[in-house]
């Protein structure tokens, strides 16, 4: 569906956004490891998708605003570690809000806020920053059929083997961007060549 999106705003309107030149503004609340993880996961898509990701400006606001905004990626220090399935033992270690499309922007574009809690593990955080970036460029959850039958996974592909991904619902081997990341990015945004 979001595919037919993208192609109808191309064919009807000629919208050209491409999101190789995004804002990004880091929390100035975050430690500077986590920051320092924040620009490697920005790195490891960008590098990834030969550019297909790539960004025009960082920041490090203080007391940013938690809004969306066209071509803008935040990165909000949060703690969202909350019970998120009832009587479960699984949490929510990120969450992003996502704006693709605004009556200001009728174009597929990008437009997220990640909460992320900075007291979490540099590995795990690590990994959640590149899954939730993975978010704000609108892929969503990749995965096998006993998930994408769960309430909670909420998945945009399924396929009865999937391949090792940073979008797979749960932590997952993957600590970088995989390549059926950048396939599935690549699809949607015509990364060059």
């Amino acid at each position: 569906m979001k595919k037919i999106i993208l192609v109808l705003c191309l064919v009807l309107f000629g919208c050209s956004y491409s999101p190789n030149a995004v804002q990004i503004e880091i929390d100035s609340s975050f430690s500077q490891d986590k920051r320092e993880l924040i620009l490697q996961s920005l790195s490891d898509w960008s590098v990834k998708t030969n550019g297909g990701f790539g960004i025009s400006t960082i920041s490090y606001p203080d007391g940013m605003s938690t809004d969306t905004e066209y071509n803008v990626i935040k990165f909000y220090n949060t703690n969202v570690m909350l019970e998120f399935v009832p009587g479960s033992t699984l949490h929510e270690a990120g969450l992003t809000v996502t704006k693709y499309m605004t009556p200001g922007h009728l174009s597929y574009h990008i437009e997220a806020v990640i909460n992320i809690w900075g007291g979490e593990t540099n590995d795990l955080f690590a990994v959640v920053a590149r899954h939730e970036l993975g978010h704000a460029m609108n892929l969503g959850h990749y995965c096998n059929d006993k998930e994408a039958k769960l309430s909670w996974t909420n998945c945009q592909v399924t396929v009865p083997t999937p391949e090792v991904s940073i979008m797979y619902p749960e932590i997952s081997p993957a600590t970088e961007v995989e390549p059926v990341d950048v396939f599935r990015f690549c699809e949607l945004w015509n990364c060059p060549e």
